[in-house]
């Protein structure tokens, strides 16, 4: 959807679990971990926590770009 119909439509859109910016190596890192074919197959696979463990995983890995973020800001 165009920017527009984002603005919107903002209080219908469900919040993501997680978001990641591919410019940085760190959140792509993330984004693997969480949802890369192995994360998945782990998750789904027998014994796994399935789509609690994979929310789960993903506000763990939101809260910890949260702090690399602040750290990057206190540094600069």
């Amino acid at each position: 959807m165009c920017p527009d119909e984002r603005r919107a439509d903002a209080d219908k859109l469900p919040e993501p679990i997680f978001t990641a910016d591919p410019g940085d190596p760190d959140d792509m890192a993330a984004l693997k971990r969480v949802f890369g074919h192995d994360a998945l197959k782990r998750e789904f696979g027998p014994g796994g926590g399935g789509l609690e463990q994979v929310e789960y995983n993903a506000a763990v890995e939101t809260f910890l770009k949260f702090a690399r973020e602040a750290l990057r800001r206190g540094s600069a």
